[in-house]
Order: structure tokens, then sequence, then C-alpha cells
């Protein structure tokens, strides 16, 4: 378990081993209850996530049938605890919500780019490496090029050129908490 006291809702699902969905149905059934915030932003207490994994694993194991036999019925308890709580340590499939939250915080910051901090970029790059940031920024084009078909368009809306017009920085809690 994470050395965190606190963690968000996509680490307890990924702890738990369930979906963002069943890990807010577990919200709404009262079987883990966040220490703060509601929803997507809910925050838990890392103990709480780690009590619900323990229960589930001994209801994944009760639920067994008792005719079983030696050293059969460990594995199968073993095996229904690993699936009612596992954690992904092997293959870590991380939440697309958070992953995407993530990336888009981070390129928010190109605004700070300025020409001139290219311009200082581009002088120190090697030539050999042309090829490969030619790759990465046409990568990042199509993805962001499908962000902007995805809330509405590659073409200027006038919510964009209002907030063109007011100068106001957007800032990446904007976009984790839209």
């Amino acid at each position: 378990m994470s050395t965190f006291r606190f963690i968000d809702l996509p680490t307890a699902a990924e702890v738990l081993g369930v979906s963002r969905q069943q890990a807010l149905a577990y919200i709404e059934a009262g079987r883990l209850k966040p220490y703060q915030g509601i929803g997507q932003a809910a925050v838990f207490r890392a103990r709480d996530v780690q009590a619900l994994l323990a229960a589930l694993g001994q209801e994944a194991a009760a639920a067994l049938p008792t005719v079983t036999r030696g050293a059969t019925a460990a594995a199968d308890a073993a095996t229904a605890v690993a699936q009612a709580g596992r954690r992904r340590t092997d293959t870590i499939r991380r939440d697309p919500v958070k992953k995407v939250g993530t990336r888009l915080t981070q390129d928010v910051r190109w605004a700070e780019i300025t020409d001139a901090d290219l311009a200082a970029w581009f002088d120190a790059l090697d030539t050999r490496s042309y090829p490969a940031v030619r790759h990465a920024a046409r990568q990042a084009l199509l993805r962001l090029t499908r962000v902007l078909e995805l809330t509405g368009g590659a073409g200027e809306t006038q919510d964009d050129r209002d907030l063109t017009a007011s100068g106001r920085v957007v800032s990446a809690k904007e976009i984790l908490n839209a």
C-alpha cells in the first residue's frame, strides 16, 4: 500500500483492483467513506481503502464452498482473495481520466513558453534528435487535436475568444476539476 495517508479516487480504485465506477458504487453503498470531497473529487484515508480491501478478500474467501479438500481449498481461497481486491502491480493500468488530466495539466504550461525560449532550446538541440522531436510533436498534435474535437471542435468558440480577451491564465486545477 502507498506510504501516503490520503489517496484520490483513481488510486483507491487501483488499490482495490476495480474501476472508478465500482469505487463510486462502494461509496454509494457506504462501504467506502471519503475523508473529503465527493464523487470524482473524493479523497480517502489510505487505511480505509486498505480495510475495504481486506473486507472484500474476507467476503470472497467466505463465499467459497465449504466442501473442498485440503490444498485445493487454500488455493481457491487465495485466488478469491486476490480477485476480490487485487492490486495491479505486474501491469499497472493507469486510470485514463487521471492520465489524460495529468497530461493536460502539464500541457497548459506551454503558454509559459515564449518564442525566445523556443529559439534558445532549438539552438541547443542536436540535429540528430530532430526526427525524434518531430515524432513526439506530431503525436502530441494528434492527441491534442482529438481533445479539441471532443470538447467542441478545433474552431475557436466565443468562450475561447472571451477567455483569450480576458488575459486570464488557465490553471491546472481548472482542467482537473472541469
